[in-house]
């Protein structure tokens, strides 16, 4: 599909962000992703000129073969560099849970906020006490710490 794309897209500005986004699209539309959270486009900037060389393998020599193998090891690459990511996260939320553990009585209030704030990075203080539970006082305090 990114290949066809790439190939009848008309415009020259926002080609390839287009044509990379449709990838993440169609793999969330078929249920290979179950978020959207597979991004080619730094593999492809990296590997640049065998990307465009293997884009026009492909439209010129019908060469889908050469194509799929470097798109398939950027695939698993981005995949493995996102895995790192996560799991770097994943490490750091639990350091810092640590650290507000470490915060006696006002802990509890603390670590609710946080655990919001790890599904929910951009909040504002009345609706996170209203779904959280807590005073806005409290949250508000607790973002201070």
């Amino acid at each position: 599909m990114h290949v066809q794309f790439e190939t009848i897209h008309p415009f020259l500005d926002g080609n390839g962000r287009l044509g990379r986004l449709l990838i993440t699209f169609l793999l969330c539309a078929e249920s290979a992703l179950r978020e959207p959270i597979l991004y080619l486009s730094l593999y492809f900037k990296t590997n640049r000129a065998a990307y465009y060389e293997l884009l026009d393998r492909v439209r010129t020599k019908g060469d889908w073969e050469a194509w799929l193998d470097f798109f398939l090891i950027g695939v698993h690459d981005t995949a493995d560099l996102a895995a790192k990511a996560a799991q770097e996260i994943l490490d750091l939320f639990n350091r810092d849970q640590k650290k507000i553990e470490t915060l006696g009585r006002r802990a509890a209030s603390v670590l609710r906020v946080f655990q919001h704030m790890q599904r929910n990075p951009i909040i504002a203080i009345p609706s996170t006490a209203k779904r959280i539970g807590i005073s806005a006082p409290t949250v508000a305090k607790s973002l201070g710490t």
